[in-house]
Formats: C-alpha cells, sequence, structure tokens
C-alpha cells in the first residue's frame, strides 16, 4: 500500500454529489470534541492537515495515552495542519482558532467559560477519556457541540456521544472500513448515538463547510458581519484519504 502524502493535499469543499448526507437546517457548532484511541492518530492527522485555517470554532481532542507519558501531539498536529495545538492549563479560556489536547492522565472538560483539567476517576480505565469531555461538552454548549469519535478499541466515546445528542448537538463517527480499529465506532454505532458514518475525508469537509457557520438569522459572537477576524477569540456564552486496514 502506498503512503499518502499529506503535504501535497489542500483543504476543498466537496460537491453535493460526493455528500453521503443530507444537509439539514445550518446550525452554528463551534465547539468540536473529538476521541480517539488506538490508530486514532493517524485519522487525527489526516483530520487537521485539511482544516480550513480560518475554521471559526474550538476544537478539542482526547486520545488515549499511558499516564506517565510525554504527549508531543500538539507539535504534531501544528506541524500536520494550519490550525494551532496545545495542551491547555487548568482554568484557561476558551479561544476559537485553536485546537486544545488532554495532556496524559487529566480528563479534559469544559465549563461555559473555560478549559477544566481534572484528576477525577478512570472512565473504561483510562484517564483521558473522552466520555468526560463530551458530556462536559453537551452540558455547557447543547446544540453548539459536534462530537466526533474515530479509529480506537472498547467502548470509550458511546456515553458521551449519546450526551452530545440529547443536547441537541451533532455526532460523527469515522467509516469503520477505513479505521484501524473499530472497537469505539462499532459500539457507538450499535447504540445508535451516531448521527452520520463518514471517512476522514468527508468529515473534514463537514468541519469546512459547517463547523463555525451562523444559525440562520444568527450571527457568531463577536463577529460584525462578514468583516470580523475570528482566530484566537475567546468565548463569551480534497481531503485526506485514510488507508483502509482490516477490522480488530
Amino acid at each position: 500500500m502506498s503512503q499518502t502524502n499529506y503535504a501535497n493535499i489542500r483543504p476543498g469543499p466537496f460537491s453535493a454529489t460526493q455528500r453521503t448526507v443530507s444537509r439539514v437546517a445550518m446550525v452554528r457548532q463551534d465547539i468540536v470534541v473529538i476521541g480517539a484511541s488506538a490508530g486514532g492518530i493517524e485519522a487525527l492527522t489526516g483530520l487537521v492537515s485539511a482544516l480550513d485555517p480560518r475554521m471559526d470554532a474550538s476544537v478539542f481532542v482526547v486520545v488515549h495515552l499511558p499516564p506517565t507519558a510525554s504527549s508531543v501531539l500538539p507539535q504534531i498536529l501544528s506541524r500536520r495542519g494550519p490550525i494551532k495545538a496545545v495542551h491547555p492549563v487548568d482554568g484557561q479560556a476558551i479561544k476559537r482558532g485553536m485546537i486544545y489536547v488532554a495532556p496524559p492522565d487529566w480528563h479534559l472538560m469544559l465549563t461555559k467559560r473555560a478549559i477544566r483539567l481534572v484528576r477525577g476517576p478512570r472512565e473504561h480505565g483510562v484517564r483521558p477519556a473522552v466520555d468526560p469531555l463530551f458530556r462536559s461538552a453537551a452540558l455547557a454548549f447543547g446544540k453548539r457541540v459536534l462530537g466526533i469519535v474515530l479509529s480506537g478499541s472498547l467502548d470509550d466515546g458511546t456515553a458521551g456521544l449519546e450526551a452530545v445528542k440529547a443536547g441537541g448537538g451533532r455526532t460523527i463517527v469515522q467509516d469503520p472500513e477505513e479505521a484501524h480499529y473499530t472497537g469505539m465506532i462499532d459500539s457507538a454505532l450499535s447504540n445508535g448515538v451516531a448521527d452520520e458514518t463518514l471517512p476522514v475525508a468527508l468529515i473534514a469537509a463537514e468541519l469546512n463547510d459547517v463547523v463555525g457557520a451562523p444559525a440562520e438569522g444568527e450571527a457568531m459572537p463577536g463577529k460584525k458581519g462578514n468583516s470580523g477576524k475570528s482566530r484566537n477569540r475567546s468565548l463569551s456564552t480534497p481531503a485526506v484519504p485514510v488507508p483502509r486496514r482490516p477490522r480488530r
């Protein structure tokens, strides 16, 4: 299997005929929460490398890591994509145009005004876990949340996606046919908590097209007309293919 040359791929919109989902009424979703585990780094780097640098949203990422690991994931994502990625600190204000990555051994959670790092009990045997991030995002931001589950083992993320849906948000899982490990994806699908199942290529296109777009008749917070700058503002209230692997 040939290696994908991510450097030569540029973000771009997909035509309507390439979409696998029907478009419903546009809802502003500027809080993006992403969970992944085994095999998820490749999908995650492919996804962020295809993001539009003007994306007017905040992205939060949980990847299962050993508690003593020294994570360089923010540096990897910053190099692979146009949006800066960091490990946040507890109490940090949420800004748009940023990717926040959970540090090892800390749950990443959200309130309406800030990011919280919490050393609570392990969930699904891991810390950080996907579910605490998704649940807290749904509680704080409701329909503004877009939850995404990528490759991973076991069932972390299922309860979190359920919370996102219950709060009026939208949920997407990676196409299991291209995922390295399908446990988290299969669990979400079998429990009926995924609105859409898309390959990483189309997930990136969906983010570029939908995330940060205002609902009908609704302006983006802090944005005046089409002239406001969106990068790094605090919140007050062709894409990348992923090689297909056998299921595990």
